[in-house]
This record gives C-alpha cells, structure tokens and sequence, in this order.
C-alpha cells in the first residue's frame, strides 16, 4: 500500500556536531546530505518532506574558541557569552556554506520543510537570538521578523506591541499573541511590520478592528 501523497515523510536527524574548528568529518557535510537526500527522494515519492534536527545540529559547547578568555560554555548567560556564540555560529555557517546550501536549495523549492530542536550541546543558542536567526536564514533563506502592534487613533503611543516573530518564505504561516491596555477608541488598529534589512519600516499591512 503506497503512502498518501499528501502525507509528509518525516525525517528525523540528530547529532551532526558542526564545528567551527575542531576536526571536520572524512566525508563533507554536504556529500553526506547529497547521498541521503538521494535516498530521502527515493522513499518520499511525491509527498514532501520535513526533516527534524532533534539535537546538536551545532556542537558550541566544545568550540576551542572558549579557551580565548575566562568564559566558559557553563556560566550565566551574559552579553559577552551570548557574542561568543555569535562568534562560533559566524564561523561555522562559513566552514559548512555548501552543507546549509545544499539544504536551503531543497527548502526554497518546496521539497524540504526543515524544524530545529536543541540539545546539550547547541543549548546556548537560546540566549543568542541573533544567531538563531542566522541559522534559521541559512537552514531556509527566510530573513524576517514581523512585528505587530496594536494602535488606536487618540494615542500616539502602540497599546501593545509583539516581539519578533521569524516569518517570510513561501506557505509559512505565522501568529503572534499581542496583549495590550489602555484601550478607549471604538476601533483599534492593528499594524504587522517587518524591517531592519534597509529601514525600519519596509513593509506593513493594516487591519482595522471594532472594539464595541
């Protein structure tokens, strides 16, 4: 019995340990994906395919680069921790281009919907959303953030306003919760906003929303 066509296949990966300059494996990176992506197109068939990091994509906690200064992988998160791990992602994204590459290519046509869970040894990347969102960009090609407030005519000032939500790309869906006060007008406005590339504000849509 063939699977249904409109059934993803899941693929679950983990423990690929990227380094930014410890020992690299026998084989590229990116000849291990090419054959597995081969065998991934074989059982897929037609049905797309969504592969899950379940854990140590990345390898930080071992960087050599941690033996620079005083700070170590186990201390409280801190700003200088947190651009140590920006540091060790920059470089890894550029010692592993074709491997992400090789991956983005298959996201961007629609084959491949990826997921990225953390584990031990990629943990930091909690505290460092900077480089999460370079990953995210490298993994996908999506590079967007959209925010949303919520306004009202009387005030200058956003009632309410949402963090930053990764967006962008082709079919990826997205929802922020948006909790707001002080509300008086009849209708309220609310305004989803991405930006940063060249100005703050590059593209918006608007949506009025009756309050009573």
């Amino acid at each position: 019995m063939s699977p249904k066509p409109d059934r993803s296949m899941l693929v679950f990966v983990s423990d690929i340990h990227l380094t930014d300059a410890l020992h690299n494996a026998a084989i590229p990176r990116v000849d291990t994906f090419e054959r597995f992506w081969t065998r991934i197109r074989a059982a897929r068939g037609d049905r797309p395919a969504q592969m899950c990091f379940v854990g140590d994509l990345f390898d930080i906690v071992r960087s050599p680069s941690w033996f620079q200064s005083d700070l170590r992988p186990y201390d409280e998160p801190s700003p200088a921790l947190v651009a140590r791990v920006e540091a060790i992602v920059d470089d890894v994204l550029s010692r592993e281009e074709a491997f992400f590459s090789a991956i983005r290519k298959r996201v961007t046509t629609g084959e491949l919907v990826v997921h990225y869970v953390l584990g031990n040894h990629d943990r930091l990347l909690r505290h460092a959303r900077n480089a999460r969102r370079k990953i995210w960009r490298a993994l996908t090609g999506v590079d967007e953030d959209v925010r949303v407030q919520i306004r009202q005519p009387s005030s200058t000032s956003p009632l309410g306003q949402s963090g930053h939500n990764p967006a962008g790309g082709t079919n990826t869906p997205w929802s922020a919760k948006v909790s707001y006060t002080g509300a008086t007008d009849p209708v309220l406005t609310v305004v989803a906003y991405t930006g940063g590339h060249l100005l703050a504000v590059e593209r918006f849509a608007i949506t009025a929303v009756r309050t009573g």
